[in-house]
């Protein structure tokens, strides 16, 4: 997961570089095109990332995940590859127009709406820390004494302690 979210961030971290160019260039066609491949390959490492992150979580958590939790929302990203894919063949047929920039504005327009799966994710693992939190106090030999002797060792190692 390490590697996909670094590839995610580095394809995300040049577009300010590929934005500035389409400007500096008044949107030719070399920019405009690298600008939509730059985008095609952030949504894809988007999905690789997204889809390492469900198989994480459905593999990490001791209860069965709802399905739709779970369920990958793959008709906005197939929408968006699709519109992407509108752009990045306008931009070769027509380099002379801005018009390559159309189609990705509409598959950005997909996203605005928020994805309640996300929510969804939110509340079934909050319910699972909570589910959790719930076994470890009812373990034999958890005692209040013992989370005070803890919490103290913390504060000496903070270099005070309970006194300073």
């Amino acid at each position: 997961m390490l590697w996909l979210n670094l590839g995610f961030l580095f394809v995300l971290s040049l577009v300010p570089l590929a934005t500035e160019w389409m400007e500096k260039s008044v949107f030719s066609a070399i920019p405009t095109t690298t600008y939509v491949v730059l985008n095609v390959l952030l949504s894809l490492s988007y999905m690789a990332l997204e889809s390492d992150i469900h198989h994480s979580i459905a593999s990490g958590c001791s209860r069965k995940a709802p399905e739709e939790v779970l369920r990958r929302s793959t008709m906005k990203e197939r929408l968006t590859l699709v519109a992407e894919a509108a752009a990045f063949v306008l931009s070769l047929a027509l380099p002379s127009s801005h018009l390559a920039l159309v189609p990705l504005a509409l598959g950005y327009a997909l996203w605005i709406v928020p994805d309640m799966r996300i929510v969804h994710l939110l509340d079934f693992l909050a319910d699972a820390d909570d589910a959790a939190g719930v076994e470890v106090a009812e373990e034999p030999g958890a005692s209040a004494a013992g989370a005070d002797a803890a919490a103290g060792d913390l504060g000496s190692e903070r270099g005070g302690g309970a006194a300073a």
